[in-house]
């Protein structure tokens, strides 16, 4: 028998042409640039447009010359305009920007009529941390005085993340003469009330939205009305960093309520004691998912809070959270599902509460390496886990538990679904 010799065999050519495009579209953006290098086969595949209708400008690539910071899109205009052009076009459908400029957005407005998704963080990308985390650059050699000039969203968009910070606080970059950044507060120099209505006026084009999410959003008695008024379809509202700067705390947060009927998914932070809001989104009968993030709340708004909403089935606090709240939990709200608890100062009597609750198939518990937190028992975990009959996902993730059990685990939990995981960070 003569010699077998080894070859490498590309197996992609046993797949069809439509199944490939398909696998291309999940590409990251660095590997679409690259991939129609291959071969003519892919080459080709890559002129489709379906692998280009979703651009993310957050994508990593490879690190260059295996450094610690990985391959990003250059901050050009230029070069960003040109591969909207080159390759999406009319096909867009989601966009999720690392850079901005007036050219950049009217680009999308003129040539993407399909565009449904516009965001300023990257994909997948949706809890309360995302915000803090992420900061959009302008992409232009000039700052913008007023608003309108670049802020201007497809009217065709249907979900919508903007984490635009507040003031005008703008640098260069060291080494980039074409990219400015962000570094306390915003990327444009307007006045805080100029900056809320500009910004609602520019959404509440965009009627079929159904996703809103605004960072170190200006709320004013106008600037809400002017956004709700047009969007009153709106499932799921987003407001990070919120800060009332109206007289009228009430009328705001009732105007919300009012005119979002449909609203189910409500995330709120923002600045000092909230009672007032808590108060107002009891009218939200429709509301299944409650985040609030970073606040100041009495426990007797909450307490009344929960007994007007027995609907929710997803809940997050951070911060604020006591034995009294737990209780409130566990006795107002039947049909939560998940349950987040970031901080706070409860106790075991405050974990016991959630003993039986029916309903409950995630607990989520973190400390945030604050100097107070809470103080309870791996004992009292387990006996709290082992006590809900629908649970499927615990992680416990505490700083103040290494301390106290450095070395001790999680008794083992005799349910087949569950998953369990104990950071100790």
């Amino acid at each position: 028998m003569g010699q077998s010799r080894s070859r490498n065999i590309d197996m992609t050519y046993a797949l069809p042409n439509n199944v490939m495009v398909i696998i291309f579209s999940h590409l990251s953006l660095y590997d679409k640039l690259i991939a129609p290098r291959v071969c003519t086969r892919w080459y080709t595949l890559m002129k489709e447009k379906r692998p280009w209708q979703c651009i993310d400008f957050w994508d990593k690539g490879p690190s260059k010359n295996h450094q610690s910071e990985p391959w990003l899109f250059p901050a050009k205009e230029d070069a960003i305009l040109n591969l909207l052009r080159t390759h999406a076009g009319s096909a867009l459908l989601q966009i999720h920007l690392r850079f901005i400029s007036a050219k950049i957005l009217t680009f999308l407005n003129e040539n993407c009529p399909y565009l449904r998704v516009f965001s300023f963080l990257p994909r997948n990308s949706n809890t309360l941390d995302d915000f803090y985390s992420y900061k959009s650059l302008l992409c232009d050699e000039r700052v913008s005085k007023t608003f309108s000039d670049i802020f201007i969203i497809p009217p065709t968009v249907v979900e919508c993340r903007l984490n635009f910070l507040a003031n005008y606080n703008v640098k260069k970059l060291s080494g980039n003469n074409n990219c400015y950044e962000s570094t306390i507060k915003s990327l444009l120099y307007v006045s805080e009330e100029q900056q809320a209505e500009e910004t609602a006026r520019s959404v509440s084009k965009c009627t079929q939205l159904k996703y809103l999410a605004l960072h170190s959003y200006k709320l004013t008695l106008r600037g809400v009305q002017l956004l709700t008024d047009s969007i009153a379809d709106l499932r799921e509202l987003c407001l990070i960093d919120a800060k009332v700067i109206d007289d009228n705390e009430k009328e705001i947060f009732k105007t919300f309520v009012n005119n979002l009927k449909k609203l189910q998914i409500f995330k709120f932070s923002g600045y000092g004691n909230v009672d007032f809001v808590l108060d107002e989104v009891v009218g939200w009968t429709s509301l299944r998912e409650l985040w609030l993030g970073r606040l100041d709340f009495t426990d007797d708004a909450f307490l009344e809070m929960t007994s007007k909403m027995p609907q929710l089935e997803i809940l997050g606090i951070d911060i604020i959270i006591s034995d009294s709240i737990l209780s409130a939990i566990s006795g107002h709200l039947p049909k939560l599902k998940e349950l987040s608890l970031l901080g706070g100062e409860y106790s075991d009597n405050g974990l016991n509460a959630l003993r039986g609750h029916q309903s409950l198939q995630s607990l989520y518990i973190s400390d945030y390496e604050i100097e107070k937190g809470p103080e309870f028992s791996l004992q009292t975990v387990h006996r709290v886990i082992k006590s809900l009959p629908k649970i499927e996902n615990v992680t416990i993730s505490c700083q103040r538990l290494k301390r106290r059990y450095s070395g001790e685990v999680l008794p083992e939990i005799n349910k087949p679904n569950l998953k369990v995981q104990v950071d100790y960070f």
